[in-house]
């Protein structure tokens, strides 16, 4: 029984470390990253997304200016990135499952059915 714990503890630290692993280099920037900006920013060229405010946050409230230390809470702000980032993420997240799939398959052990080893279910042969 003890042997049987210290191995699904080293299993568990192996696959915590692993999984910090690929995080952590996910994370990192690369020397391919390139900026998403590519012009200069233009605030008189917007767009408007229809419904996209609340129906009391019209001028006729409006208070003027507040402090730049007010939090800003239930601010929701969805971008949509670029179909090579998706790509890519998809990528990383199919290597990354890869990479989890092959060490748990690697740690299963299969023994050979009675039958094989010469006794049957029911007895020696």
């Amino acid at each position: 029984m003890p042997r049987k714990n210290v191995v699904r503890r080293s299993v568990t630290v192996l696959l915590a470390a692993v999984g910090l692993l690929i995080i952590w280099g996910a994370m990192t920037p690369s020397a391919q990253t390139q900026s998403q900006i590519t012009s200069p920013i233009d605030d008189s060229s917007r767009v408007l997304i229809p419904h996209s405010a609340h129906p009391l946050a019209r001028a006729e409230y409006d208070q003027g200016p507040v402090e730049g230390t007010l939090p800003m809470e239930q601010l929701v702000l969805v971008l949509k990135s670029s179909p090579e980032k998706e790509s890519q993420l998809r990528a990383l997240r199919d290597d990354q499952q890869r990479v989890v799939l092959a060490m748990i398959t690697s740690r299963i052990h299969y023994y050979p059915m009675a039958k094989s080893r010469g006794v049957m279910a029911l007895g020696a042969a």
